[in-house]
């Protein structure tokens, strides 16, 4: 196993991710319910919600520019497992 060390800037990111992981977790019966058919995210605490991946990537970065958000996809019927559209990682300097 190797580990790495993170600077102070990567573990606040991981830290706030986490926590939005977490938040999403606490909210999954209401986003599933609510939002089916749709992309969504947590960020800083906050549920964005489109019709598009590209929506919701634009919501998010016109209010969080530094964060790169984890974007789900709410499917029709619940299969118990989130679709995860896409995660990037933060590109230095954007």
């Amino acid at each position: 196993m190797k580990f790495i060390e993170l600077t102070d800037d990567e573990l606040e990111l991981y830290l706030k991710d986490q926590k939005d992981a977490d938040i999403f977790a606490q909210r999954s019966l209401e986003i599933y319910e609510n939002y089916k058919g749709k992309y969504v995210t947590i960020v800083e605490g906050e549920l964005f919600v489109g019709d598009t991946w590209l929506e919701i990537e634009e919501q998010v970065k016109m209010k969080y520019p530094h964060r790169s958000p984890c974007i789900r996809f709410i499917p029709q019927k619940r299969s118990g497992i989130p679709t995860v559209v896409k995660m990037r990682a933060s590109a230095k300097g954007s």
